[in-house]
């Protein structure tokens, strides 16, 4: 990965920090509404008796809280920098799927673009699944063309 990549990297965790220093100090840091609020008690469920109740939406991202809960306790603060992680790491299959498709230019703009916008930033820190789906779309995505180059390479 070319130094500019990684410098996209920083400066997308340094903005996070630096939203997450303001966001916890926010009365209503931890306290899930609406959506949020559905997936935070589905994965307590999960957790308190193994409820596998009708779900809404489908079932991974309460699961994906529940571990984290049972790995942290039932904090927020763990489930936003879990998010980040993911949000930054999607970055990298992100910037090799763009770099093959249209060069290494636009690659790295995507990336820019992606590590610094609002409001990724802001949906990463919300207890909702996009992030956790848009990081495991992007590793199956990039998977899926690594297996159709290899593919075509070996006729």
């Amino acid at each position: 990965m070319p130094a500019g990549f990684w410098l996209a990297l920083a400066a997308g965790l340094a903005l996070r920090v630096w939203y997450f220093s303001d966001l916890i100090a926010q009365p209503w840091f931890g306290y899930p509404l609406v959506d949020a609020l559905t997936f935070d008690r589905t994965a307590l469920g999960i957790l308190r008796d193994g409820y596998q109740g009708a779900f809404s939406r489908p079932p991974l991202y309460p699961h994906f809280l529940a571990a984290v809960y049972s790995l942290f306790g039932h904090s927020a603060a763990a489930v936003v920098w879990i998010q980040f992680a993911l949000g930054l790491g999607a970055l990298a299959p992100a910037y090799r799927l763009g770099q093959r498709w249209f060069g290494q230019s636009a690659a790295l703009a995507g990336v820019w673009v992606s590590a610094i916008y609002p409001l990724r930033i802001f949906f990463e820190a919300e207890t909702l699944d996009v992030t956790l789906f848009t990081f495991l779309f992007l590793c199956a995505t990039w998977q899926l063309w690594q297996a159709i180059e290899t593919n075509a390479s070996s006729r």
